[in-house]
């Protein structure tokens, strides 16, 4: 039995120390996002700390801001990882 606040028995654990894991979970989370988001995203930075991951995407109107935010924040992250967003 696993302890409480422990990953999954089936989760991949990601090293957030390790620069090569940081990479391959920044470039899986733009091809998520970019895949989900289609046109209402005009540009995309993702910002790797630790275990937080802040997601900062720009809407191509102003009108879409909330879909995109409400988009981007019900995408699930990895276990043990925590996101913020900003949406401009």
């Amino acid at each position: 039995m696993a302890a409480p606040g422990s990953e999954p028995a089936g989760a991949p654990a990601i090293d957030p120390e390790d620069p090569e894991a940081v990479a391959a979970l920044r470039r899986a989370l733009e091809r998520r996002i970019v895949a989900g988001s289609g046109d209402r995203l005009a540009a995309l930075e993702i910002l790797i700390v630790g275990r937080r991951v802040h997601i900062r995407a720009q809407a191509s109107r102003f009108w879409q801001r909330r879909a995109l935010r409400r988009d981007l924040e019900a995408m699930p992250m990895p276990p043990g990882f925590q996101s913020t967003v900003e949406v401009r």
